[in-house]
């Protein structure tokens, strides 16, 4: 069973809205802070999920999550954009093999589609 967790503190400030920004400056730092994660997420070594960005169809949008540990599992939400999360419930449900397998799905998926081995999570 996974648990809810913080983003690390230096991650967290970058989705954090500062007094007196304008949208597109939040927007604008917002999306290169997630562009870094996923960026980090698709050049994980096969097999490793720490560090690996998924996410869950919420809305109109989706509930995007960071693996902050394996054992025991732990996800951290990404506050992007609308800032959509999923019941804890199912955050507790999900067990390690869970998040392997839409890691190696969302790998094969980008794969298919882009014709490269290693991508994003985001789209």
């Amino acid at each position: 069973m996974a648990k809810l967790t913080d983003l690390p503190a230096q991650i967290k400030a970058k989705f954090e809205r500062m007094p007196g920004e304008d949208f597109v400056a939040v927007l604008d730092r917002e999306n290169s802070a997630l562009d870094a994660l996923i960026e980090h997420s698709s050049s994980l070594p096969e097999g490793e999920i720490i560090g690996a960005v998924i996410s869950f169809p919420v809305a109109d949008g989706k509930a995007m999550y960071r693996v902050e540990s394996g054992k025991p599992l732990a996800l951290a939400h990404i506050p992007f954009g609308d800032r959509y999360q999923v019941s804890p419930i199912m955050i507790r449900g999900l067990r390690e093999e869970d998040v392997r397998q839409m890691v190696e799905s969302e790998r094969k998926l980008q794969a298919l589609f882009s014709g490269k081995k290693r991508m994003g999570m985001r789209g």
